[in-house]
């Protein structure tokens, strides 16, 4: 997993090296669930403002019911999100009245 995102990463940037610099002006997000058949163990991750959404289904119909979002969006403007960001060395600022997350230099062991 940690793979493919980094082959994401590559492609945005030559995107952005070759292309255009839309890379470098909007936002990434990313979506992740993971399902252990065996223990029926759940992970969900997100990254931005991508979700995870589970919704049961009514046995005898086979329509969902009990919809539930299982992830919070990460928003630089909440203040608990503004703070790990700087926290892990990031900063947030305001371009064009949008709330961005600045630089975060990341180990990238």
């Amino acid at each position: 997993m940690k793979a493919a995102l980094a082959d994401e990463d590559g492609v945005l940037l030559e995107n952005f090296m070759r292309e255009s610099v839309e890379p470098a002006v909007s936002g990434s997000t990313v979506a992740v669930c993971l399902i252990n058949l065996t223990t029926g163990e759940l992970v969900v991750s997100n990254l931005g403002d991508s979700h995870v959404i589970l919704a049961e289904r009514d046995p005898k119909t086979e329509y969902p019911y009990h919809i539930r979002r299982l992830t919070q969006a990460h928003k630089p403007e909440v203040p608990s999100e503004e703070a790990r960001i700087r926290e892990a060395g990031g900063t947030v600022e305001k371009r064009n009245g949008i709330t961005r997350l600045g630089e975060l230099q990341l180990n990238p062991s």
